[in-house]
């Protein structure tokens, strides 16, 4: 809409501007005709006003002289006294004049003035509107050029619990990372944690809490590495850690359950995150999801990583 608005602005804008112009030069122009043409006749009028009433003048007050110089003073005399009028009239004529084309001037610089404003009007707006699209077709056009990470983990190796109520855990995971963006990713960093909840808390607020905790300390995001477009890396790391566990208070076996399905005792996620940023990007991107640690079997190896698919959070 906005590209047609600004092409049909563009094409017609030099027409309206003829357009209104000639809409207010034509009737400034007869109106401007119409008093100079009737200022002319005035003047006439006036001018023939004079003439009669020195002539009337002269023959009232010269006639019944007969002295020669007496006739010449009185006719000198009585042309000054019509003169008197006839320059008075001249006088007011010439500010008649000067008072027209000022009006005229007044007005058509009013209409051209209105016409610039109104120009620029939707020039402002043109212009607004523009630099919104611009910022929106660049912002497009940065996340279409940006890095995108996916990734996939697996056990890699055994899964041991020990300690206090099991809290103490070992696993061995492997992860695929790859970029399917266009640009490479730089300061790549892994983040995991493992957790007891319930399902609850693991689908709408271990991540979350988990990428607070992350962001919160940023200081060690920008020592990371490079993943290039198309070429997957392989990560085989150990975790060892003490299991947190984030039970709300209050929490007993006798709990209702809040899914279909939802076991009656917590269970072991892993939160598995990566952070990354874009070259030229500032800001940092992030991919992360969690997975049930699930045991089938008694041998240290015999468990899987089943991800929560409704529980992820990718920027």
């Amino acid at each position: 809409m906005l590209k047609s608005f600004r092409d049909w602005y563009n094409s017609a804008a030099i027409w309206i501007t003829v357009a209104v112009g000639i809409a207010i030069i034509i009737p400034s122009s007869v109106w401007l005709g119409y008093r100079l043409n009737y200022d002319g006749v005035y003047e006439e009028y006036a001018t023939n006003q004079a003439y009669t009433e020195a002539k009337t003048e002269f023959e009232r007050r010269c006639s019944v002289l007969t002295a020669p110089q007496e006739i010449i003073a009185c006719f000198n005399n009585a042309i000054e006294t019509a003169r008197e009028p006839q320059r008075a009239e001249e006088d007011l004529q010439a500010q008649r004049q000067v008072a027209t084309w000022t009006l005229a001037l007044l007005i058509v610089s009013s209409a051209l003035g209105l016409l610039s404003l109104i120009a620029a009007v939707f020039g402002v707006i043109l212009v607004r509107n523009t630099l919104s699209a611009a910022i929106v077709s660049n912002e497009l056009a940065r996340e279409d050029k940006r890095p995108w990470i996916k990734f996939d983990c697996v056990p890699n190796g055994k899964f041991d619990e020990h300690g206090l109520s099991r809290s103490q855990v070992v696993l061995e995971v492997k992860a695929t990372i790859e970029d399917i963006g266009e640009r490479p990713a730089i300061d790549m960093v892994e983040h995991t944690k493992i957790i007891q909840a319930d399902f609850s808390y693991a689908r709408t607020s271990a991540i979350k809490a988990f990428l607070d905790e992350i962001f919160q300390r940023q200081k060690h995001l920008n020592h990371g590495n490079i993943v290039y477009p198309n070429d997957p890396i392989y990560t085989d790391y150990t975790i060892h850690t003490l299991v947190k566990d984030v039970r709300p208070k209050g929490w007993t076996k006798n709990r209702p359950v809040l899914f279909e399905g939802e076991p009656e005792t917590p269970e072991k996620f892993l939160i598995y995150c990566i952070t990354y940023r874009g070259i030229g990007f500032e800001t940092y991107f992030h991919n992360a999801q969690i997975y049930q640690l699930n045991r089938f079997g008694q041998k240290p190896s015999d468990w899987e990583l089943l991800r929560l698919g409704q529980a992820q959070s990718i920027s």
